[in-house]
């Protein structure tokens, strides 16, 4: 029996402890409260919102059918697709519009087709070589005074000898231009260097370099970039669809690293645009995971039968009471290995389990989940972006991708491109289950430490598994050609001509210089 005064104390402690626990979880309220809330006043003040929508020299003017002035889209605060991602600081554009005035266009005078825009003329990679970029200018005939308008994939500055003579060439010829992950990487830097907010006795060479660059540019210039958009939209070109593929494309969009296809490009990683190669599939990796695993037991499981066998077979030969006479006389058996599974293995009962699955199950669903992913361990985005284009019935709902970022895999601009679901980390298409292997690859690297062996042995393991190759029509356009290590710039010309029956036919042309010493 428990005392009064003991009963008492025991009260009074049950009291207390509630207490002490209630106001545990009333402050836990309060932070998370007080915390969401300063995130949210961070994430804003990170961001200038006000951008004026007269900055057309940075190409950020926007223009559709009935109004040629919309405002840019800026970049959401707390967005990464449909999930949340912390802001890009010091990025304030994310999408803009070219100005209609540099859209080819031809309009009817009569029995007359004339022009008011000439020529895109549309650069890869220039990294600083400005007297390379001013030769491919001349060897195309460039001529803004007469219709001509240059856009710049990203990557404008590093690397080469002259990066404020490019960005301020740049902007004497009021080009357009998009934010490659070397302006980010050296707008951060400045932005901390004078804020010193980072270690600056651990500073890479690339960064320290990086840094020194940012410092080189003018006030103006840092401005200019600043203001860049990570994504450049030029719209369809009025009068192209009678035009031939790809040209009568319903969009035609500039990005530096690349774009996830069959994600709206406003709900894009601003980080995978200006860094992605490859993309990488969580859900075909999970299912590759499971598959193999199940492979894996099952060859475990039959190596034990087996081996089980062999056991009670050598121990019947030692006693000698083994119904074959003739085996008694033999040595005894060795047990056996399980069977290695093999890559190429999973792959073979991955495309038989789909083949069989009903489309409804989850072998077939959610293969739209894609990761941008800057090394090469994935598919080539660009390939993706190809194949998936080629899947949309109707050509004026397609949309062409020109980018620089890669020039690893090298000049990207054959019109014929052969569409295939990549051996490995990719999903299934079911419009169209053509294999191929990987474009040819170029020692010509932007690759961040990643070995020449690793990429070409990732090449011969896709080639070796492909089996079926399919043609389609090139909607990804990549420009850089290896600039930033003194070999070539390329330029992707974009122009009209009126058609033989009336209306206007787009095309292109590619000019290429060696980066000149």
């Amino acid at each position: 029996m428990i005392s009064p005064v003991f009963g008492r104390l025991l009260r009074r402690r049950r009291r207390s402890t509630v207490a002490i626990v209630t106001g545990l979880i009333l402050f836990s309220l309060y932070m998370c409260a007080t915390r969401f809330s300063a995130m949210e006043d961070m994430a804003r003040d990170q961001f200038n919102y006000q951008i004026d929508p007269s900055s057309e020299k940075a190409g950020m003017t926007s223009h559709n059918e009935n109004d040629y002035f919309q405002k840019p889209i800026v970049l959401p605060p707390m967005s990464y697709g449909t999930n949340a991602r912390p802001s890009f600081k010091e990025l304030t554009t994310f999408i803009a519009d070219l100005p209609a005035r540099h859209v080819p266009f031809f309009s009817d005078s009569g029995n007359a087709v004339k022009s008011t825009a000439k020529r895109l003329v549309i650069v890869g990679d220039v990294h600083g070589q400005l007297h390379t970029l001013q030769k491919l200018l001349k060897k195309v005939g460039f001529d803004n005074k007469n219709g001509d308008h240059l856009i710049l994939t990203g990557d404008l500055i590093t690397k080469g000898p002259d990066s404020p003579g490019v960005v301020q060439l740049a902007m004497d010829l009021e080009a357009s231009a998009v934010r490659g992950n070397h302006e980010d990487r050296a707008l951060l830097l400045y932005a901390s260097d004078n804020n010193n907010t980072y270690a600056k006795d651990e500073i890479e060479a690339e960064v320290e370099h990086s840094l020194k660059v940012a410092r080189s540019l003018s006030e103006d210039q840092r401005a200019w970039l600043s203001a860049l958009p990570v994504i450049l939209r030029i719209g369809r070109i009025p009068g192209s669809v009678n035009s031939p593929a790809p040209w009568n494309a319903g969009d035609i969009l500039v990005a530096h690293g690349g774009l996830v296809p069959s994600v709206p490009i406003h709900k894009q990683d601003p980080w995978g645009v200006m860094n992605m190669r490859s993309l990488k599939y969580p859900v075909d990796e999970n299912f590759r995971r499971t598959v193999k695993e199940s492979m894996e037991k099952a060859a475990k499981d039959k190596a034990d039968n087996e081996n089980k066998i062999i056991e009670e077979e050598n121990k019947r030969i030692e006693e000698g009471t083994h119904e074959d006479k003739e085996k008694t006389k033999q040595e005894p058996r060795k047990k056996v290995d399980a069977v290695r599974i093999t890559d190429e293995m999973v792959e073979d009962e991955m495309e038989r389990l789909r083949a069989e699955a009903p489309k409804e199950t989850d072998v077939n669903e959610d293969y739209h989940l894609a990761v941008p992913n800057d090394a090469r361990d994935g598919e080539p985005w660009s390939h993706a972006w190809n194949r998936v284009q080629n899947a949309i019935k109707h050509e004026q709902e397609r949309s062409v991708v020109i980018y620089g970022h890669d020039a690893k895999a090298g000049l990207q601009v054959d019109l014929s491109v052969d569409i295939f679901a990549k051996p490995g980390n990719q999903p299934p298409l079911d419009i169209n289950k053509n294999k191929d292997k990987q474009p040819p690859i170029v020692d010509d690297a932007d690759d961040d430490g990643l070995q020449d062996e690793e990429i070409t042995n990732f090449a011969k393991t896709r080639e070796k598994k492909t089996k079926k190759i399919g043609k389609g029509i090139r909607y990804a356009f990549g420009l850089d050609s290896g600039a930033g290590k003194g070999k070539k710039l390329t330029a992707l010309v974009i122009e009209t001509s009126s058609a033989p029956g009336g209306g206007i036919v787009v095309h292109h042309s590619v000019e290429t210089v060696k980066v000149v010493s």
